[in-house]
């Protein structure tokens, strides 16, 4: 493997690390016409492994990606202040996973579709109240009964 530099592509995008069969393979920097930029690990010239992507706006994502997509264990940040922690599959929030709001409020539990969904613990801001149990599609749906 080489480390090169690539002219920017029809998408806008200039490219610089590693190559194999002009193809992006290993350590690499991507950086896209809007200003977003991938720093990261790419597989047969996508991004595969490790990797952070900033976004214009102020997002971040830095964790594991597969076929250019969030897939695996990442944290995205948002510009607002707001996280979420956890599993990725095919670029929504699914598996376990925890969304802190700025405002402080917490949600640590199941996901499904980029919605929690399944059993979760929401926490408000005050540390004082909580809600426990079953969530659906984003909304609290009750507790569990024994």
């Amino acid at each position: 493997m080489a480390l090169t530099a690539a002219p920017t592509d029809g998408w806008g995008v200039s490219d610089e690390g590693e190559y194999r069969d002009d193809k992006r393979e290993g350590q690499g920097i991507s950086t896209f016409a809007d200003g977003s930029i991938y720093r990261g690990e790419y597989k047969n010239d996508k991004a595969a492994g490790n990797g952070t992507f900033t976004f214009a706006s102020g997002n971040e994502y830095v964790g594991e990606f597969r076929d250019d997509v969030k897939h695996g264990v990442g944290t995205f940040t948002f510009a607002s202040g707001a996280r979420y922690q956890g599993q990725w599959e095919c670029d929504v929030r699914c598996g376990k996973g925890t969304y802190v709001w700025p405002d402080g409020d917490m949600y640590e539990g199941e996901y499904a579709n980029d919605k929690m969904h399944g059993h979760g613990v929401y926490t408000f801001g005050d540390g004082q109240n909580q809600k426990v149990g079953q969530f659906r599609e984003g909304k609290y749906v009750g507790s569990i009964s024994p």
